[in-house]
């Protein structure tokens, strides 16, 4: 379908209206599955919004890196905190690639980020790689030594 075609629709569905953000929540579902085809009716897509409303959604995995402020939620951050040209950090980086592929652990240089150099001196680190977990205030949880071989910053 053209993105055009179905802004418009959408536009034309919720615009104009005073809906309390439920009711806007709800007629916007409407709205995107009869704009979009996928129900034929306005009744067939209220029953399609209420099943998927009744259904619990996964949690999403985060993709790259957030900034630091963008931690406001209640979760615990994993930061692997590297240099430049530290070959233990490209090995850390290697052991631990498929959790950075996946969105879990951030990369942070300290040459090259504020927030990662802040950290290191605010809690005396002398020497990376350094796994950081970090709660949802910025507050270093725990600190774990990724690989035997460590490189003075």
């Amino acid at each position: 379908m053209d993105r055009k075609i179905y802004n418009e629709c959408i536009s034309r569905a919720l615009k104009g209206q005073h809906f309390t953000p439920g009711e806007r929540k709800r007629e916007f579902c409407i709205a995107a599955k009869t704009c979009s085809g996928k129900a034929p009716s306005r009744e067939a897509a209220n029953q399609m919004c209420e099943v998927s409303a009744s259904q619990p959604k996964p949690a999403k995995a985060s993709k790259g890196r957030r900034a630091p402020a963008a931690s406001g939620g209640g979760g615990m951050r994993l930061i692997l905190l590297t240099t430049t040209g530290c070959k233990p950090c490209a090995a850390a980086k290697s052991y631990l690639q498929d959790r950075i592929d996946r969105g879990e652990i951030e990369v942070m240089d300290v040459q090259k980020s504020d927030f990662a150099a802040e950290l290191a001196a605010k809690h005396g680190l002398q020497s990376v790689p350094k796994l950081m977990i970090i709660d949802s205030q910025g507050v270093p949880f725990s600190e774990i030594q990724v690989t035997e071989n460590e490189q003075m910053i």
